[in-house]
């Protein structure tokens, strides 16, 4: 463990009315706080319009900073968690429904502090409810555990999971875009205006996280408007980060046209031979191509998140 870097660290967990997700997943993050060999302070930044998640938070631990951010939108949350960390040598997100696993926060932490990059990001392991909803999870495709080597580097990371230079940041005058707060991808469009900006983001598997998926969102409308949105994000951060966006854009409009009537046709074909599960990965990627080409024409996303005031 590498402790000789400047500056504290701090945790910041944003949240939005989910008081039985906070409550399930921030004592374990504050035990690996208090646990920590390295100097980290966790900052809960609450979104809602009133502050719900205060009395909480605030009987949990007296060493918990809490922030409310009543302006709407996610990415509002995570600006305020920048502006709150700004003496910060390194800031780690997390979502109010992940829960670390043990050695996590270290992990990530040890990672960062022996290669300095711009941004770690760590796998994440997803529940259900039920051995069917996790079954029909997979035959989607969705919520996939995704594992890599430790220290590969990434192009573009979630933010639930996601450890920032707050420096690097600053000094490239990059920030959470408050356009997509309520669309969501603004994760994305962030982490791949780092990469642009010439930095590092760094996979780090020991530093996993548990999320735990409702029944509402195992459900065929509801994956496949999340493949549409998550489709469109991807476009959205790949034209606002390209030096030739224009042609770009068209580019991506062609193949996005092309591929979705490829994978409409193969999910035809396979659910007339009865590959149910090789249909649903197709109906998915035909969804997520609709959502890029939206984009490439100028549509906006499909709002995910929260509130409009």
């Amino acid at each position: 463990m590498d402790t000789s870097h400047d500056g504290d660290i701090t945790v910041a967990v944003t949240t939005f009315r989910r008081p039985e997700a906070l409550a399930s997943g921030l004592p374990h993050v504050l035990t690996q706080v208090e646990a920590s060999g390295y100097r980290v302070h966790l900052l809960v930044v609450d979104n809602d319009r009133s502050p719900s998640a205060r009395e909480y938070v605030t009987a949990l631990s007296p060493h918990i900073r809490y922030l409310h951010e009543p302006r709407p939108g996610v990415s509002a949350a995570r600006n305020a968690a920048l502006d709150a960390a700004a003496g910060s040598a390194a800031l780690i997100f997390l979502d109010d429904d992940t829960r670390p696993v043990p050695g996590w926060l270290d992990a990530m932490i040890d990672l960062w502090a022996a290669h300095r990059p711009a941004a770690v990001t760590g796998s994440v392991t997803f529940t259900f409810d039920s051995a069917a909803e996790e079954r029909t999870a997979r035959e989607w495709g969705e919520f996939d555990d995704t594992h890599r080597s430790t220290g590969s580097r990434c192009v573009s990371a979630a933010s639930r999971n996601l450890l920032l230079d707050p420096g690097f940041l600053m000094e490239h005058g990059i920030r959470f875009d408050e356009r997509l707060g309520l669309v969501g991808g603004e994760d994305t469009l962030l982490t791949r205006e780092v990469v642009a900006a010439g930095g590092r983001i760094l996979w780090c598997d020991e530093a996993r996280v548990i999320e735990h998926v409702p029944a509402s969102r195992v459900d065929r409308s509801w994956i496949l408007r999340r493949a549409y949105r998550s489709g469109g994000s991807w476009a959205y951060a790949l034209l606002r980060t390209s030096t030739r966006a224009g042609r770009a854009r068209w580019r991506l409009a062609a193949r996005a046209v092309a591929l979705m009537g490829v994978r409409a046709v193969s999910a035809g074909v396979r659910v007339t031979i009865g590959h149910r599960t090789a249909a649903r990965h197709a109906w998915r990627d035909a969804a997520a191509q609709a959502g890029v080409l939206a984009i490439c024409l100028g549509a906006r996303g499909m709002r995910e998140y929260g509130r409009a005031s």
